[in-house]
């Protein structure tokens, strides 16, 4: 998986997603996306690209739909595993939706 896979795999759940952060939110829902490191994988000998990387979603709304298309899409990509968390920031009011990945 490249990072152009992992961008569309994003895009495709939150179009307005963004890389690293945020821009200007004003108590808006926003997502974003980043790698964290690359996965040492083989195959023939050869190195396979494959990323860890996060998704996060951040958002007032408890039922947010953006947060269970990015978990519906990451169900039904059979390249990605993940593990989904969530944090309740009591400073901001966010329900922040944490998906740790590994893409191969």
């Amino acid at each position: 998986m490249t990072l152009d896979d992992i961008r569309q795999l994003v895009l495709h759940a939150d179009p307005e997603a963004t890389r690293y952060e945020a821009g200007a939110v004003n108590g808006a829902s926003y997502t974003t996306w980043r790698e964290v490191r690359r996965l040492d994988t083989m195959a023939d000998d050869r190195h396979e690209e494959g990323w860890a990387f996060q998704i996060d979603r951040f958002t007032r709304d408890e039922g947010d739909q953006i947060a269970a298309m990015i978990m519906a899409i990451l169900d039904d990509d059979d390249s990605v595993a993940y593990e989904y968390h969530t944090d309740y920031e009591p400073d901001t009011r966010y329900i922040h939706h944490i998906f740790d990945c590994e893409g191969y």
